[in-house]
C-alpha cells in the first residue's frame, strides 16, 4: 500500500512538474510573438518615415520650375534605395531573433591582401561590403571604428591611416575601403582586427589583413 500511495505522489508530483514545464515553455513561446510583434510595429515605422522622406523628395523635385533629367535620376536613385532599405528591413524582421534577445552571434571576417605594384606602392583595394541590420531606435553613425593589431604597432598605425568604414547610401550596412592609395608606409606583415560601431554598441566584422612584403632584390 506503502508502495502504492508513493507511486501515485510520485506521478502527482511528475504532473505538477509537467504542469509548470508546460507552462514555462508557452511564456517563453508568447513572449517570442510579443517580441516579433514589437519589432514589426518598429519595423513599420521606419519603412513609414522612408517613405515619407522619398515622397518629400519627389514633391520638391515636382514643385520645381523645371524637372530636368539629371533630379529625374537621382530621384529614382533615392526611390531605388528605399526599397532595398525597406526590403532589408523586412529581410531581417523574419530572419533574425527578436532584438531583445542578447545571445551570441557570428560575426563575418573580412580579407583584405594589399598586394604590392612595386618597391614604393600598393594596388587600391575592392571596397568590402558589410551587411548591418538597422538599430531599434536611432540611427547607425556615418562612420564605423576599426582596430588593428599585429606585425608592428607602427604597421597597425599605418593601416589605421588609410582605411575607412563609412555607411552606405542605403543605410543598410558599411563600406570598408581604402580612402588613399596605399604608400611605402605600410609595412609587410599580417594583421587582426576588428570593425565596430561604439552608438548602439555592436561588432560588425572581423578582419584578416595581408601586407605583401617588398620584391625580392635582384
Amino acid at each position: 500500500m506503502t508502495g502504492d500511495d508513493s507511486d501515485e505522489t510520485g506521478g502527482a508530483g511528475r504532473g505538477r512538474g509537467g504542469a509548470r514545464g508546460d507552462r514555462g515553455s508557452a511564456a517563453a513561446a508568447w513572449d517570442q510573438v510579443g517580441r516579433f510583434m514589437e519589432g514589426s510595429g518598429e519595423v513599420g515605422q521606419r519603412l513609414v518615415q522612408r517613405n515619407l522622406d522619398l515622397w518629400r523628395t519627389v514633391a520638391e523635385s515636382l514643385r520645381a520650375e523645371r524637372y530636368t533629367a539629371d533630379r529625374l535620376a537621382d530621384d529614382a536613385a533615392y526611390a531605388f534605395g528605399t526599397a532595398v532599405a525597406n526590403l532589408g528591413d523586412l529581410w531581417t524582421l523574419v530572419t533574425r531573433p527578436p532584438q531583445g534577445e542578447r545571445g551570441p552571434g557570428a560575426v563575418p571576417t573580412a580579407f583584405l591582401f594589399f598586394d604590392r605594384r612595386d618597391a614604393h606602392t600598393f594596388a587600391l583595394l575592392d571596397p568590402v561590403s558589410i551587411p548591418v541590420a538597422p538599430p531599434v531606435e536611432g540611427q547607425l553613425p556615418q562612420r564605423a571604428e576599426i582596430a588593428l593589431s599585429g606585425s608592428s604597432e607602427k604597421g597597425s598605425a599605418a593601416l589605421r591611416g588609410v582605411l575607412v568604414a563609412h555607411l552606405d547610401q542605403t543605410g543598410g550596412g558599411y563600406v570598408l575601403e581604402t580612402q588613399a592609395e596605399p604608400s611605402t608606409d605600410l609595412l609587410a606583415g599580417v594583421y587582426d582586427g576588428f570593425v565596430y560601431i561604439t552608438d548602439p554598441p555592436r561588432p560588425l566584422a572581423n578582419l584578416r589583413i595581408v601586407v605583401e612584403g617588398p620584391p625580392p632584390t635582384v
